[in-house]
């Protein structure tokens, strides 16, 4: 009898987690293949594009610069600023895209959502090769701490596919 009772109330966890994990599954654009990551030794980190209430609460590009180089160095990887000089360089090495946005919804929690798009181009166009998109929710004012934490988490999920590739 006991055990039917815990199968019972596993069976209902995991409906609820499947639920919950589809309501996200519309909005989520995260694309890791590690595989397209493979022979990246550098990247040029392009100017992040960040919103008003992202900038209002103190993210700015030298932070966003200063982690990306944190996080990416010790695997070997080096951040390179700006735009790449030949275009032998733009199709060789692989441009990062940062996006930072913030939206309050309509029970007034503030939801973000960051994007790292590792972009290689060939020609005049540049084609998303990985995209990891990092999405959090809270009650309270979106910080400077919490956004940073979020990209932490973003650039956490790149550091690793990185390494695991470069195995």
């Amino acid at each position: 009898m006991h055990a039917f009772q815990w199968l019972r109330a596993m069976l209902a966890f995991l409906l609820l987690l499947a639920s919950s994990l589809s309501v996200f599954a519309h909005s989520d654009i995260t694309h890791r293949d590690p595989q397209a990551l493979r022979g990246v030794r550098a990247v040029v980190l392009l100017e992040p594009e960040i919103d008003d209430a992202a900038s209002a609460a103190g993210v700015t590009p030298e932070l966003v610069a200063r982690r990306t180089t944190l996080y990416l160095r010790d695997i070997g990887v080096q951040v390179l600023a700006g735009e790449p000089t030949g275009s032998a360089d733009r199709g060789e090495t692989p441009s990062v895209l940062m996006q930072f946005g913030v939206w309050k919804d309509e029970r007034g929690r503030s939801s973000t959502a960051i994007t790292l798009n590792v972009l290689r181009e060939s020609g005049a166009q540049a084609q998303p090769i990985y995209i990891v998109q990092q999405r959090g929710l809270t009650r309270h004012h979106v910080t400077r701490n919490f956004l940073m934490r979020e990209l932490d988490l973003a650039l956490n999920m790149l550091r690793e596919d990185l390494r695991r590739v470069h195995r």
